[in-house]
């Protein structure tokens, strides 16, 4: 049976690794022709600051003129922080430019890192869709090392109706919720957060 579990946990995180980027495509609203920034036969938005070289343009978080992707690390979070708290798309051509230089493994934990980052996971479910955007270019291993290892892993309890990774997901966007109701809200989104990632191992 051990065998039968593993092949069949293969499965399941392969079709889920495979239909993600499906699923984010289709989700995507058709604003910008999906560039994130207008043709020439098309009237761009103006656009709005968001935060530190973010901004929102064409119904789409994108990055703003002056960002500098590969001398600011911490820019990536606060892209999928401004994501989350506005529940709205991060333009495909942003997420290449943070994929191709925002990625860094030695990205500082400063105090606006760690600021960007509980920005993230206290902003309710915009949070579920900004982590699989930025699952599928490989960035959330980058803030939480461990992730690899609960990447669309099966549950075994029948009460769970996610994968490792979306339950985790999910359970700090239902934390979240609750974050006036605690004298440290950080620690409770990001207990929420990793509570189950030992699962992987």
């Amino acid at each position: 049976f051990q065998a039968e579990d593993g092949i069949r946990d293969d499965l399941v995180t392969g079709v889920q690794t495979c239909a993600l980027p499906i699923y984010l495509t289709v989700r995507r609203p058709r604003m910008g022709r999906g560039t994130g920034r207008a043709s020439g036969r098309e009237r761009s938005s103006p656009s709005v600051p968001l935060a530190e070289g973010v901004v929102l343009r064409n119904g789409e978080v994108t990055l703003a003129l002056n960002a500098a992707p590969s001398l600011d690390p911490g820019l990536p979070l606060r892209v999928a922080a401004a994501s989350a708290q506005n529940a709205l798309p991060v333009a495909p051509a942003t997420l290449d430019a943070l994929a191709a230089t925002g990625g860094r493994s030695d990205m500082p934990w400063d105090d606006g890192t760690r600021s960007s980052f509980l920005s993230l996971l206290g902003s309710g479910f915009g949070l579920i869709a900004a982590v699989e955007s930025f699952d599928r270019i490989g960035l959330m291993e980058r803030w939480v090392r461990a992730w690899p290892t609960v990447r669309a892993l099966p549950q075994r309890n029948p009460l769970h109706e996610f994968t490792v990774d979306r339950h985790l997901v999910a359970t700090a966007a239902n934390a979240s919720l609750r974050a006036r109701e605690v004298h440290r809200p950080d620690l409770l989104v990001v207990a929420a957060l990793m509570h189950d990632i030992g699962k992987g191992s």
